[in-house]
C-alpha cells in the first residue's frame, strides 16, 4: 500500500482527520462545577463536528482514518496535538513527512494509525523537526512553499528538495502576510488555496500570485475580524483576551475565562492569523469543505462550478484549526502532471 498526493485538489480518496481529547479527562480537573461543565461542552462539540466531516468525507468517496491518544502518557494535559494533523505532517507523491520528527510520543500516535504505510514515512529527526507543512502547497511537479522568517525553515526546505530531487522546487515563495505572527510561526493555509487548475482564493492579491501563476483567476476573502469583536458579551477584554472567541454566548462566562488563562493558554492559539473560509478542504475540482457559509464567496465560486459543502467547526477559533488544519490528505487518485 502506498499513499499518493500530488495536489491539493485531486479527487481526495483516503484522508486522516483528527482528534481532540475525550472529555472525561475534564473529570480529573481542580475547577468549578460550571467550568468542567463548558470543558466538557466544548470537547463535546469538536468530536461532534469532527463526525460530521467524516461523514461529508465518507459521502464523497473518501476513507478516513483517525489516530488516537495514550491517555497515559499525557501530561499537564498538553495541546492536544492530533487535533491538526495538517501542521506536522505532509504527503509528498509517495511518502509521508513527518515533521514533528522530535515528538516520539506524536510519532507513535500518527503511525500507529498509518501503519500500513510505515514504509513510506520520513522521519529525521535532526532535519525536518519543527517543518511546517501548511506552508508547503504540492502543484503537480511543481512544490512550493513560504521560505524563511516565521515560514518554513532554509535547512528544511534544502532537505526537501535534496530528497524530492524529481519534483520542481525553484519558487520559494508562496504568500505574503501582512499579519505579525503572534505564535512564533506562520501557516500558508491560513491565507491561501489553490482550488482547483487556475483557481486560487487568497486574502490579498500579489504580484507574486501574478509570477507565479500567470493568467490564474484570484478570489480575494475578507478576514471579518469585526464580527470577533462583537463576540465579548459584555465581558472585559482584560478577562477574555483577544486570542480566542466562542460564538455562542453561553461560553462567555468570567469564571470560565479566567481559568483557561490560568491553566490552558497552551491550548489557544492566535487566529487573527487566520482566513477561516480560506482555510478549507477541496475534495475534488467540483466539491470544497468550508467551515461556515460565505455567500458572497460561494456566489463566485459558481462561475467555477464549484459546490461549497459546510462542515461546521464551531471552535476554530479557540484551537486555532479550521478544516485544512484538522485534515490531512493520504491519498488524491490521479498522476503527477505539470500545471506551470
Amino acid at each position: 500500500m502506498k499513499p499518493q498526493a500530488y495536489t491539493e485538489f485531486q479527487p481526495l480518496e483516503e484522508v486522516l482527520i483528527g482528534r481532540n481529547y475525550d472529555s472525561k479527562i475534564v473529570d480529573s480537573f481542580d475547577a468549578l462545577p460550571k467550568v468542567k461543565s463548558l470543558l466538557k461542552r466544548l470537547l463535546d462539540e469538536t468530536e461532534e463536528d469532527f463526525q460530521h466531516l467524516i461523514k461529508v468525507c465518507e459521502t464523497y468517496g473518501a476513507k478516513v482514518i483517525r489516530p488516537d491518544y495514550d491517555y497515559s502518557k499525557i501530561t499537564n494535559f498538553s495541546f492536544p496535538i492530533l487535533n491538526q494533523p495538517r501542521d506536522h505532517n505532509i504527503v509528498i507523491g509517495d511518502k509521508i513527512v513527518m515533521g514533528l520528527a522530535g515528538d516520539m510520543e506524536y510519532l507513535k500516535s500518527i503511525a500507529k494509525c498509518l501503519r500500513h504505510y510505515k514504509e513510506h514515512f520520513i522521519i529525521e529527526r535532526s532535519k525536518l523537526h519543527g517543518l511546517r507543512c501548511p506552508s508547503i502547497v504540492r502543484l503537480g511537479k511543481d512544490i512550493l512553499a513560504d521560505v524563511g522568517g516565521k515560514s518554513v525553515q532554509e535547512k528544511h526546505w534544502d532537505y526537501l528538495k535534496n530528497h524530492f530531487s524529481e519534483y520542481n522546487f525553484k519558487h520559494n515563495k508562496l504568500i505574503t502576510n501582512e499579519i505579525t505572527p503572534m505564535t512564533g510561526e506562520l501557516h500558508g493555509d491560513s491565507i491561501f488555496a489553490i482550488l482547483k487548475p487556475g483557481l486560487i482564493i487568497t486574502e490579498k492579491k500579489s504580484h507574486i500570485y501574478s509570477e507565479l501563476y500567470p493568467g490564474w483567476d484570484i478570489i480575494e476573502v475578507d478576514r471579518n475580524f469585526n464580527k470577533m469583536r462583537g463576540w465579548n458579551s459584555g465581558l472585559k477584554e482584560k478577562m477574555m483576551p483577544y486570542i480566542y472567541r466562542f460564538s455562542n454566548d453561553e461560553y462567555h462566562q468570567e469564571a470560565f475565562y479566567q481559568y483557561i488563562n490560568k491553566w490552558l493558554t497552551h491550548w489557544v492559539g492566535y487566529s487573527q492569523e487566520t482566513v477561516w473560509d480560506i482555510n478549507c478542504l477541496v475534495l475534488d475540482e467540483e466539491n470544497v469543505v468550508f467551515s461556515q457559509e460565505n455567500k458572497d464567496l460561494f456566489k463566485k465560486l459558481e462561475k467555477y462550478k464549484i459546490n461549497p459543502i459546510v462542515s461546521p467547526f464551531r471552535h476554530r477559533f479557540f484551537w486555532d484549526g479550521g478544516i485544512h488544519c484538522v485534515t490531512l490528505d493520504i491519498k488524491r487518485r490521479g498522476s503527477c502532471e505539470r500545471y506551470l
